[in-house]
């Protein structure tokens, strides 16, 4: 350990002055030995300490704590106490690959490993162990008495318990910083997953309608269908091939999410065309399910300020969803009214509903409930 400079001034050694610098002292490394809180980062820790030394300036009457940065090429002062003299220097930052040039020899203590002397104070490395090589930070530690034998135990002992608390705080720190990258690691790997789901999601999705779609064709070329048939044929082709284009738009659209090129025009939108258009796209797919569907119109006209499009895309793909995994026989409710000052559409079926635990994800990117799943959707 190393410890800092000081300008001393000679006070009488032994008796009751003695006793109570003896009981100053003893106060001081107990005050550092148990900080008021836990510090969390090296500079939490020096702040922590430079609060401890500033009600003892009349037994340490200045103190400097300099962090070290860039692999020990620059220190940077965290924190001063009292009143350090103005030879040497107390520069805010130091070029440590630099001569001195009249500061503190924070380099001398850093390459040597031992404490640095000037005049009545001391520069000291705190680190927990003499042999550590990258110690986090420098004191320099000023004594009101000439540095005899006890006064210098004395610094030394004060800037190892400063030197146990940047340790540990550097070690919280370090903590902190790996479970932030294993928090970031499965959660990168949780995506990729999802990732994958959703790929295999959409290939069945595009799978069904090609399916469909082949099988209808080869009927037509190869059977010889009387007219209601080919109607019902064509009908099919068509319905298919516009959930495929539906599909391919919804993937564009995540795709222009992710690029920040998604485009939204806002202007005056009645909400009453939309809600009808989304109905009679999917009036098909609710009769081949036999699910009823009930709108209630709660009041009306509902205006808002919106892209038709855009909106009229969200209330499709929640209709389409309450379809989807609605068992047959089943209902569906779509609500249109106000709530106060905005407009709320309302989605709902007989299904199951999302489990609570899946709440909190619904709105992530790639991620999808149990698909066994039935749930309650709003807007």
């Amino acid at each position: 350990m190393t410890a800092g400079a000081m300008t001393s001034r000679t006070e009488p050694a032994g008796g009751e002055e003695g006793g109570g610098r003896a009981e100053r002292r003893l106060r001081i490394l107990h005050e550092l030995s148990a900080p008021a809180a836990k510090p969390r980062t090296i500079e939490e820790a020096c702040r922590l300490a430079a609060s401890v030394l500033l009600g003892q300036l009349d037994e340490i009457p200045f103190a400097l704590f300099y962090r070290l940065e860039e692999n020990g090429r620059w220190a940077r002062l965290l924190e001063t106490v009292g009143d350090p003299p103005s030879s040497p220097s107390s520069p805010d930052r130091v070029e440590l690959s630099a001569d001195s040039g009249g500061s503190w020899p924070l380099a001398a203590a850093i390459g040597t490993g031992r404490p640095q002397q000037v005049e009545s104070a001391l520069v000291l490395l705190l680190t927990t162990m003499p042999s550590e090589d990258k110690p986090e930070a420098v004191l320099v530690v000023g004594a009101r008495t000439p540095l005899d034998e006890g006064t210098r135990a004395f610094l030394e002992l004060a800037a190892a318990q400063v030197a146990h608390s940047v340790a540990r705080a550097s070690a919280f720190a370090l903590g902190e910083a790996a479970r932030r990258q294993e928090a970031g690691r499965a959660e990168a790997e949780a995506a990729n997953r999802a990732k994958d789901e959703f790929i295999a999601m959409i290939s069945h999705e595009l799978r069904t309608p090609l399916g469909a779609i082949l099988i209808w064709t080869q009927l037509l070329r190869n059977e010889r269908l009387d007219e209601e048939a080919t109607l019902r044929a064509l009908g099919m082709i068509e319905r298919s091939t516009k959930t495929l284009a539906k599909l391919i738009d919804d993937l564009l659209d995540v795709s222009r999410i992710i690029a920040g090129k998604l485009q939204v025009e806002a202007r005056p939108v009645d909400l009453m065309p939309v809600v009808e258009n989304a109905l009679e796209a999917e009036k098909m797919t609710a009769e081949s399910k036999r699910i009823r569907i009930d709108f209630v119109v709660e009041s009306a006209p509902v205006q808002v300020m919106g892209d038709a499009g855009r909106l009229q895309q969200v209330l499709d793909n929640l209709l389409s969803n309450a379809l989807k995994f609605t068992p047959e026989g089943g209902r569906v409710e779509v609500r249109l009214g106000l709530r106060g000052s905005h407009a709320r559409i309302l989605v709902s079926d007989t299904g199951a509903g999302i489990s609570p635990d899946f709440l909190p994800y619904i709105f992530e990117r790639f991620r999808q409930a149990d698909s066994t799943s039935t749930r309650i959707s709003a807007v």
